[in-house]
């Protein structure tokens, strides 16, 4: 962290608590359940999660999370008095926006390359690499495109049964009656 500005917002923002003292079921509580993950690596998530608001705050262009860190995001953005007076108002004195992405290869391209600018950042900004666990080496784009090769697979082959569904009666009708057609649409 360069400047004493940067330090009083990584202070500010290490100091915020993201746990409600008096809810009956915490944001970290309810992270871990829904991920089906350990109390202590919800915990690593959460400063993590740190991190990237750190980075949205210091970089000129904000920063981009990683699947896991999105899913903190995600969550905390459904906390919204916490989300948005609590941490944004009060603590950084910004919105923090969430901007998915539009789709599109292009705009896939782009994302990964931000995610991989963010990934460059963060080992400056904290001088070691990210946790690999949390914040995974290989771009969002190949977990995408299998994604989306599954999806076009899966229509595909939906599209294949219904067509061989919807040509049974045709194939009945030739079977039975010599041709396609075995109405005499021209009258007796």
């Amino acid at each position: 962290m360069q400047s004493n500005d940067h330090k009083e917002l990584w202070n500010r923002i290490c100091d915020f608590s993201i746990d409600d003292p008096v809810a009956s079921v915490k944001y970290s509580d309810k992270l871990a359940y829904h991920n089906g993950w350990s109390k202590d690596y919800t915990s690593r998530v959460i400063e993590e999660y740190r991190k990237f608001i750190f980075l949205c705050c210091v970089l000129p262009n904000g920063a981009s999370p990683s699947p896991t860190i999105d899913e903190a995001w995600h969550l905390h953005l459904t906390y919204t008095h916490n989300y948005w007076k609590g941490l944004c108002a009060g603590v950084l004195g910004k919105e923090i926006h969430h901007f998915p992405s539009k789709g599109g290869p292009e705009e896939n391209e782009k994302h990964v390359q931000w995610y991989n600018d963010t990934l460059d950042s963060y080992r400056e900004v904290f001088g070691h690499s990210a946790p690999g666990d949390i914040w995974k080496a290989e771009p969002h784009s190949k977990e995408k495109k299998s994604i989306l090769d599954q999806t076009i697979g899966i229509y595909r082959e939906a599209y294949r049964k219904y067509l061989f569904l919807l040509s049974i009666p045709f194939l009945l009708i030739l079977a039975l009656y010599g041709k396609i057609i075995p109405y005499n649409l021209t009258g007796p």
